[in-house]
């Protein structure tokens, strides 16, 4: 699936959505929202990311905090291959809903305060990132740096 989303082989990629759709799993069904939300992020427009991610972050990924984080960072860092400024307030939407079902985790709080200092939103980006400050004491000495 990831090959048919790099080369932007459209007609491929629907077919191995089929696939995942007619299988009545609930572990079929988030990773057929998986392969939406990188198709939509990687080949489509900001309006289209939204609305796929609207539809899944209300639907089958409404309480799965890692992965709405997951795709905020993906697409919502400005250090990876894929960052467009025009899918970061989507980013946002996705990194705050994951810090909301979740504040505990480290990885939803940093991604939360990378998109904030990158949206210029500085009072949540800090509290954010002392968050994720507070979460990594009991972590490696990687996260605290």
């Amino acid at each position: 699936m990831y090959q048919y989303i790099r080369n932007k082989d459209e007609a491929a990629f629907k077919n191995g959505l089929a696939y995942f759709d007619h299988i009545d799993s609930r572990d079929y069904t988030v990773e057929a929202a998986m392969y939406r939300a990188e198709g939509a992020g990687t080949n489509e427009t900001a309006a289209m990311f939204k609305q796929v991610t609207d539809g899944l972050r209300k639907g089958v990924l409404k309480d799965e905090d890692g992965k709405l984080s997951y795709f905020a960072g993906r697409f919502g860092n400005k250090g990876l291959g894929v960052f467009n400024p025009s899918k970061l307030e989507q980013c946002y939407v996705l990194a705050r809903q994951a810090v909301e079902l979740n504040s505990d985790s480290y990885s939803n709080q940093g991604t939360f305060a990378e998109i904030c200092t990158s949206l210029n939103k500085k009072k949540a980006a800090v509290q954010a990132a002392r968050a994720a400050r507070k979460l990594a004491d009991p972590e490696t000495s990687k996260a605290q740096n």
